[in-house]
C-alpha cells in the first residue's frame, strides 16, 4: 500500500517540477551586502593610510604690519611726496614688523638685513643664521633700504610647509613692498 501511494504522488507531480529539480543548481550570488561591508572596510584602510602618510600640519600664517602679504603686496616705504623721498634716504634701515603664527616649530632664515623677536634686542640673527620659533612669535626684521635693485627674502619653514616673502622696490608705484613668492 506505501508503494502504491508514493508511485500514485510521483506520478501526480507536474512536469515543470521535474525538469527543474534535474538542472543543475545555480551558482550563489555574493550578497549585496558583504559587497558593502568590503566597501566600508577598504575606504576605512585608506582612511588610515591617508593619516599616517600625509604630512601633518601646515605652512606658518604670516603677517607684515599687521598685512597678509600673499593677498596682495604690501607697501613698506611710500616715496610719493617730498618728504617721504627725503626720508626714505634718510634712513639706511627700517624695522618691518613680521608676526609669525604656527601650531609646530617654525625656521626663520633672511637672505639680507638681521631678524631678532620683538621684545629681544640682544639676540640679533642676521643672513647667515637660522632662527627656531616654537608656535607664534612676532619678529622685527631690519632691512637696509639703500640699494633699491637688491631684492631681500624672508623664508618660513614649518614641517615640509615653506613660504618665502620678498622684500622689493617696485619702480612702477615708486615704493619698497612685501609680497610672498611660491617656495619653488
Amino acid at each position: 500500500m506505501k508503494n502504491e501511494a508514493l508511485q500514485d504522488a510521483v506520478s501526480m507531480l507536474d512536469d515543470k517540477y521535474i525538469e527543474e529539480a534535474q538542472q543543475p543548481f545555480p551558482k550563489r550570488k555574493i550578497a549585496p551586502t558583504a559587497i558593502k561591508i568590503c566597501l566600508a572596510a577598504a575606504a576605512c584602510a585608506a582612511t588610515v593610510c591617508a593619516v599616517m602618510f600625509i604630512p601633518h600640519g601646515r605652512a606658518a600664517d604670516i603677517l607684515v604690519f599687521g598685512k597678509n602679504p600673499s593677498a596682495s603686496p604690501v607697501a613698506v616705504r611710500s616715496c610719493d611726496n617730498e618728504v617721504g623721498v627725503i626720508r626714505a634716504f634718510a634712513v639706511e634701515y627700517l624695522d618691518i614688523p613680521v608676526s609669525i603664527t604656527s601650531s609646530d616649530k617654525t625656521v626663520v632664515g633672511i637672505s639680507g638685513g638681521t631678524l631678532y623677536v620683538e621684545g629681544d634686542k640682544e639676540n640679533v640673527y642676521n643672513a647667515d643664521f637660522e632662527l627656531e620659533l616654537f608656535g607664534n612669535a612676532s619678529l622685527v626684521w631690519t632691512v637696509p633700504l639703500s640699494d633699491r635693485s637688491v631684492e631681500y627674502e624672508l623664508t618660513a619653514q614649518t614641517g615640509k610647509h615653506s613660504r618665502v616673502l620678498t622684500l622689493s622696490f617696485d619702480e612702477s608705484e615708486n615704493k619698497w613692498t612685501v609680497c610672498e613668492k611660491s617656495a619653488g
